[in-house]
């Protein structure tokens, strides 16, 4: 699978650039992928129509006030995952506790401990990785930070930005876990329980033939 993915990305490499259109059409496709995977992992029940709706300036019924704020929160995440900006979801308040993570039955690392888990996550994340499988790497990056759970809230969230931001800079296209909230949540407990990365690697390295088969798609009329 990750052989045709790769040879999937060189393709797309030759057949760049792409015309204004399909390079728009790509863009709203990934923005609304981005927000609406992170709305429903977070347990929201709106969909894919429902967000762009909203991102047109609909009212839709059943999008609370809570819902619009994190849309627009989503939205502006989606710059600092494709620009050289300083990753503001980074900027948050570190928890002072060591309460129980309930729906992991998980008691995460002192707050003491936070800053050195940090600097590991970064080493790795610049560790030179000419020979990891990368698809597996993200996931790895994901389940790490899940572990420490630095943040008073939105771990889950954070850790799914730091999963695309390193896969957008080794030039993959943002992915799109198409999985209910119960099914990744089952990943993280097992990761928290064994160590074990490889349903969420799985789950990635299929969304991702997935998605550069439709880039592929869309891309055709380049040859």
């Amino acid at each position: 699978m990750l052989t045709e993915i790769k040879r999937n990305l060189i393709i797309l490499d030759n057949r760049a650039p792409f015309r204004e259109e399909t390079l728009k059409y790509i863009s709203q496709l990934e923005r609304i992928e981005w927000i609406h995977m992170n709305m429903h992992l977070d347990g929201s029940p709106l969909t894919k129509e429902n967000i762009e709706g909203i991102l047109s300036g609909e009212v839709v019924m059943n999008g609370r006030i809570m819902d619009h704020v994190m849309i627009d929160k989503l939205d502006n995440m989606i710059g600092e995952l494709y620009g050289e900006t300083k990753l503001e979801f980074l900027s948050k308040e570190w928890r002072r506790d060591t309460q129980e993570v309930m729906e992991y039955g998980y008691f995460p690392p002192l707050p003491v401990e936070i800053p050195g888990l940090f600097n590991e996550l970064g080493e790795y994340l610049a560790k030179d990785d000419e020979m990891e499988d990368l698809i597996e790497k993200a996931a790895n990056i994901h389940n790490r930070f899940i572990k420490m759970f630095p943040f008073k809230e939105e771990n889950q969230l954070v850790a799914r930005a730091l999963m695309e931001k390193f896969l957008i800079s080794r030039g993959f296209p943002m992915v799109y876990l198409d999985v209910s909230e119960e099914t990744y949540n089952k990943w993280i407990e097992e990761y928290l329980k064994t160590g074990s990365s490889e349903k969420l690697a799985t789950a990635l390295e299929q969304a991702m033939l997935s998605k550069t088969n439709l880039f592929k798609q869309l891309t055709e009329d380049r040859d």
